[in-house]
């Protein structure tokens, strides 16, 4: 989808119409899609809507497109089946998320404790469950460092992420700040919104729920490295070499802890 969208935008507009196909198929691969699809799009519009507002009978084919390709699946998550497998699993759920808020706003009352029903109340209570969520994704912890409570990643003292990859994140953000190109807002958009379809959810650590999350740290890891490298590439070999040596040692203890001790440990 980015492929022929971006590469539209670029050189001849056409190119976005079979981007709109890439975009509406991945509406029926997981149900994640149906948050990422729509916001993704919206970052994509306001980052090049100078483009795309020039080119505006192309853009609304496309939106055509992507409209009508995404009904039967639009259709099976408002569905009686969708609804249910949503239900099991959303923090909006009432009978999951609000118990304890019901039972301390009738401890409030039956004691005439003043704001009750303001403390209590459940909009509160479910922003509360919905940023928590959120910011959960972001923890450097299982990121970075020890990933063992991740869901379907059980490994000891090794994140998602290789540990040396960590100021290298913080490098291309950094880059991505100061430039202020629109691929660097792309990538920020996208990491930004990365977790919101977890975040919807119950429990933690369910990082196939947060899919995007994944590439798009990849790449602000890839853009820091790569800045910091290239200046080494041709003066000096030596200094290239180490970050090499240090990833295939952090491959290493992963490739150990993952198959010595996880199978005996998990």
């Amino acid at each position: 989808f980015f492929f022929f969208f971006l590469q539209g935008l670029k050189s001849n507009i056409k190119f976005i119409l079979p981007s709109a196909i890439f975009l509406s198929i991945t509406l029926y691969t997981y149900y994640a899609s149906i948050i990422y699809a729509p916001l993704t799009l919206l970052i994509l519009v306001l980052i090049y809507r100078q483009i795309l507002l020039k080119n505006i009978k192309v853009f609304v084919i496309f939106l055509t497109i992507v409209g009508l390709l995404s009904i039967p699946a639009v259709s099976n998550y408002a569905g009686k089946t969708g609804k249910t497998r949503l239900n099991a699993i959303s923090v909006l759920t009432p009978d999951i998320t609000l118990p304890t808020s019901i039972q301390e706003s009738e401890y409030d009352q039956k004691n005439n404790i003043p704001l009750s029903n303001i403390v209590h109340n459940r909009r509160l209570v479910y922003f509360t469950s919905l940023t928590e969520n959120y910011v959960r994704y972001f923890n450097f912890d299982y990121l970075f460092v020890n990933s063992s409570a991740v869901r379907y990643f059980y490994v000891n003292n090794v994140g998602l992420f290789y540990l040396v990859e960590l100021p290298f994140f913080f490098y291309g953000l950094y880059l991505m700040f100061k430039k202020r190109e629109k691929s660097g807002v792309l990538l920020f958009g996208l990491l930004i919104i990365a977790p919101m379809p977890a975040m919807l959810t119950l429990g933690s650590g369910f990082i196939h729920r947060a899919l995007l999350m994944l590439p798009v740290v990849q790449m602000v890891v890839a853009f820091g490295v790569a800045t910091a490298v290239y200046p080494f590439l041709k003066s000096r070999k030596i200094i290239f070499a180490i970050p090499v040596v240090i990833y295939l040692s952090s491959f290493f203890f992963f490739a150990h802890q993952y198959f010595v001790h996880s199978p005996n440990e998990f």
